[in-house]
């Protein structure tokens, strides 16, 4: 069985996913990261594919790991999710596993329940949200 590594990044200083950023022309952008944690934006420009590092602080773009899986509804679960219920995604060191946690405490390993979960946002977008 294979499973899909993928990550998301939050930017602390434009306080948005870098998925979701565009430049100003409206043009969207693809983000990689390189070994030194440097984020590099690539957009199809007029000139070609263009590369150009990301001005950003180390420590300001918060990486998400996709879990491989996801919730009642099939939407992907991604480390800082948080459901209906209050539950928070995490990743546990010490058990090498995604974990949920409700109020700072462990509820289950998420790959007991991810199917019984209705992702509603995440711990950026929606602090509101946390118990």
């Amino acid at each position: 069985m294979s499973r899909v590594i993928k990550f998301r990044g939050w930017s602390e200083s434009y306080k948005k996913y870098l998925e979701d950023m565009q430049y100003p022309n409206g043009h969207s952008m693809l983000w990689l990261f390189a070994s030194d944690g440097t984020p590099y934006h690539i957009e199809v420009g007029y000139d070609g594919l263009e590369s150009t590092p990301l001005h950003l602080k180390i420590g300001e773009v918060v990486l998400e790991q996709f879990t491989g899986l996801t919730d009642k509804n099939g939407t992907e679960i991604y480390e800082g999710d948080m459901d209906a219920t209050g539950i928070v995604i995490k990743w546990d060191e010490i058990a090498a596993s995604f974990i949920c946690m409700r109020e700072g405490n462990f509820v289950d390993y998420l790959g007991e329940i991810s199917n019984l979960l209705i992702i509603i946002g995440n711990i950026h977008e929606n602090p509101d949200l946390i118990k």
